[in-house]
């Protein structure tokens, strides 16, 4: 024992002895240790159709994508054209009798049966119609002869509810002066909760193209410049068709729907045509039967070449009054109105030829819908894809 420990008291020597064995038990404390900090940042994944540039060449590597004005990192592009047994699409033709008279829902019944192949080789096609409420009548299908058949007889039952021959453009006229717009805003609403609705006809992960019969509608007093005007995210004034179209347009390019509206006239030369029954001229080679390799339906056209009457009836589609409110509809989602039978194959061959873009952006806060854009480096103009996600 050293010298200045022997001359401590024993109660001192005790006392030091119980202080030094607590401190060998208790752990050294670190120094000047900086709180750690945890964070993270969600982000998501978008999908967006685009349309090539006319001369369909593109480099994917060179997109540029803008969301709510602000750059985001393209991941990847890939083409939604169909090939080795793939559908990279979900298609669904959806016929408004409240909004389509019954020439306008026979005409485009006719026209999409003679294009049923060609759908059913993007993917699957779903048929619905709305009278008011919308009704599936034939499921998501890649059948070209079922899908045939179901309109079919949709064209039938229009055709029973056709006016006398002497009458034809008075009854269309009457039917479309009845579009209000709480009769628009009531059968838009339903046509989207439709499409939200449950799996089996928006169900998949492909991309959307729907096909909307109704018929145009000369914009309400007042409403003409708004409904034509560009739509830059502002609220129109509540319960205006205005108001309707722009909260349609919006959910569909959101929900990736590319919409053609079809307010379907005949021309002249189908006109000639009307006196046979639809029935007869919807013929399935072979029996059509889903026991059998028979060919899928077909359904006779005339053919007229691309002379003036096509040039002209396509001109006038863009050109009349009633087609700005469905343009005002469609455009935002980057699809367009068809009016007659020649822009239809077009239509559906053009969406074989678009793409689907991949990019990265912040999970935003709440639900508000964004602007987004499409460019290539030194366009003048952005590429056409749906104007709005959400």
């Amino acid at each position: 024992m050293s010298p200045s420990l022997s001359r401590l008291s024993p109660f001192s020597l005790l006392l030091l002895l119980f202080v030094a064995s607590i401190s060998a038990q208790t752990p050294a404390q670190p120094q000047d240790t900086a709180p750690a900090f945890k964070g993270e940042i969600q982000v998501r994944e978008v999908g967006l159709v685009i349309e090539p540039p006319e001369n369909g060449l593109f480099k994917p590597e060179d997109l540029l994508v803008f969301e709510g004005g602000a750059p985001r990192q393209v991941l990847k592009a890939e083409p939604l054209r169909p090939e080795k047994g793939s559908h990279p699409w979900n298609v669904v033709l959806y016929f408004d009798r409240a909004l389509a008279g019954p020439e306008t829902a026979r005409g485009a019944a006719l026209a999409l049966a003679r294009q049923a192949g060609r759908l059913t080789g993007l993917g699957t096609v779903e048929v619905a119609v709305a009278d008011p409420e919308p009704r599936v009548e034939l499921a998501a299908t890649v059948d070209a002869a079922g899908l045939s058949d179901a309109l079919g007889a949709i064209a039938e039952q229009a055709r029973k509810s056709l006016p006398p021959p002497s009458r034809p453009s008075k009854q269309q006229a009457a039917a479309t002066a009845t579009t209000t717009a709480p009769t628009l805003r009531r059968q838009l609403d339903r046509l989207t909760a439709f499409l939200a609705g449950p799996p089996g006809h928006s169900a998949g992960s492909g991309a959307r193209a729907l096909f909307l019969v109704v018929d145009g509608f000369v914009p309400p007093p007042g409403e003409a410049d708004l409904i034509s005007a560009e739509d830059t995210g502002d609220p129109a004034p509540p319960g205006t068709a205005t108001a309707a179209l722009r909260a349609t347009s919006r959910l569909l390019a959101a929900g990736g729907w590319i919409t053609f509206a079809m307010p379907f006239r005949a021309t002249a030369p189908s006109r000639e045509e009307r006196a046979q029954n639809d029935m007869d001229r919807i013929r399935v080679q072979g029996g059509g039967s889903e026991h059998t390799n028979s060919a899928p339906p077909v359904i006779p056209m005339r053919g007229s070449g691309g002379g003036p009457l096509r040039h002209t009836s396509v001109a006038d589609v863009f050109t009349a009054p009633e087609s700005a409110p469905l343009m005002a509809l469609v455009q935002p989602t980057a699809g367009t109105v068809l009016g007659v039978e020649e822009q239809l194959r077009p239509a559906i061959d053009g969406l074989a030829r678009r793409w689907r873009v991949w990019y990265q952006a912040p999970e935003p806060a709440g639900d508000k819908l964004r602007s987004v854009e499409v460019r290539l480096p030194g366009a003048a103009t952005p590429l056409r894809c749906p104007r709005w996600v959400g």
